[in-house]
């Protein structure tokens, strides 16, 4: 498996807030092109889908967002560390 880039979190945050690739893209001021490697490669070295496509938007898999990272509260629940 391959490490993953840290740098891709920020790709996948703005995937999950704005729903699309191309609203993504707008957000971050890059190609569409760029985000979807992004994405690929990051799925790629967790060896694991992060978002499922539904009715044209992507929405995050249980693997892909441990939380709520559109802006609201966690899901996780659970004493804080």
């Amino acid at each position: 498996m391959q490490t993953m880039d840290w740098g891709d979190l920020r790709y996948l945050l703005a995937i999950a807030r704005a729903g699309t690739l191309s609203g993504a893209a707008r957000r971050l001021e890059v190609n569409q092109t760029t985000v979807s490697r992004r994405l690929a490669a990051a799925e790629t070295a967790l060896a694991s889908r992060l978002f499922d496509r539904v009715d044209g938007k992507f929405v995050p898999t249980e693997n892909g967002c441990g939380g709520d990272f559109t802006g609201g509260t966690s899901r996780r629940t659970g004493s804080s560390p």
